[in-house]
């Protein structure tokens, strides 16, 4: 078993998509679960090596008061940086505010500071390296003192970002890490969700589902802590543009003239990449499926011109000012 594993991990992706049938098959099955299991153990090594780098906890729910408060309320926001969050008002806001939000990438940027933040590594993006570095260290984001959350890394490169936290941020950082999806069909992805969502893998709470999204991870991290209403702000996916794009003035409150986000024309690169198994619509529409069926959970999207609304239920806000 272990070595059909390494072939498949070794695999060019001619040969993964030739192999990828057998592993979405009945016959296939056990072999994705003893892969997805296999997988777990050794990111939870890899956890390990992280903290020691980094000096920062692996997440766990004991040291997240967020993580406790999104299973107390069962709701959460996650909040994408796409040019749809410019049509929530300040009474969006103070709902959003009421609940356990989730912000990632470059939303610091924005004016308001959710309860956690969440990073990866930025690969050369050096305005987002400055988001990290810099603009965490606005006054009202350290007053605020959200949770962050570092995706785990080996590289010198990002132990080199992490360590340029703002000082005040460092006590409440965590270090979490990921599975990779791994099936190249709906089918497929949906008994991949079941097997890692009903393993659960408590053991290493800090270990989410990933298809080459911090989104992803997200949605993965607010089930397992969980919440049974999940609510995607500012995710659009079938646009680049940015909420700092159509209103500039988000990047001049922060010292910025302009910012390189690494997008092209067209769609978000989530939906586009081929080097990723699936797009990322059709990963969370299959998400949704699932937390819908396991669990009863809801997860829903606040734009209709979100490329999820034709997938996800619209979220019906308490005030519609």
């Amino acid at each position: 078993m272990e070595k059909i594993l390494g072939n498949l991990r070794r695999a060019k992706p001619i040969a993964s998509a030739f192999l990828a049938p057998i592993l979405e098959s009945k016959i296939g099955g056990p072999i994705q679960r003893f892969r997805m299991s296999g997988e777990a153990g050794r990111e939870s090594i890899r956890l390990g090596e992280a903290a020691n780098q980094t000096g920062f906890p692996v997440l766990t729910r004991e040291n997240s008061s967020i993580v406790s408060r999104i299973g107390r309320q069962k709701k959460v926001f996650i909040l994408g940086s796409g040019a749809s969050s410019l049509e929530l008002g300040p009474k969006h806001f103070l709902e959003i505010a009421k609940t356990p939000s989730i912000g990632f990438g470059a939303w610091p940027l924005h004016s308001f500071v959710p309860d956690m933040l969440a990073f990866g590594p930025t690969r050369g993006l050096q305005d987002y390296r400055k988001v990290f570095t810099e603009v965490m260290g606005r006054i009202d984001i350290v007053d605020a003192m959200p949770e962050v959350l570092l995706l785990r890394s080996s590289l010198p490169e990002d132990l080199s970002m992490y360590a340029s936290l703002p000082r005040p941020h460092r006590p409440k950082a965590r270090i979490y890490g990921r599975v990779s999806a791994l099936s190249r069909t709906t089918r497929g992805l949906g008994a991949e969700l079941q097997y890692f969502f009903n393993a659960g893998y408590e053991g290493e709470f800090a270990i989410t589902f990933d298809s080459g999204a911090t989104l992803l991870r997200m949605i993965s991290l607010a089930i397992k802590s969980g919440a049974t209403e999940v609510v995607l702000v500012g995710v659009d996916l079938n646009t680049p543009d940015y909420f700092w794009e159509r209103d500039p003035s988000f990047l001049h409150a922060n010292g910025f003239d302009s910012f390189e986000t690494g997008q092209r024309l067209g769609s978000h690169s989530t939906m586009q990449d081929e080097r990723r198994p699936l797009p990322i619509d059709l990963v969370i529409a299959e998400v949704a499926r699932m937390f819908r069926t396991v669990s009863g959970g809801i997860l829903s999207v606040v734009s209709e011109t979100s490329a999820l609304s034709e997938f996800l239920p619209l979220y019906e806000w308490e005030s519609k000012a």
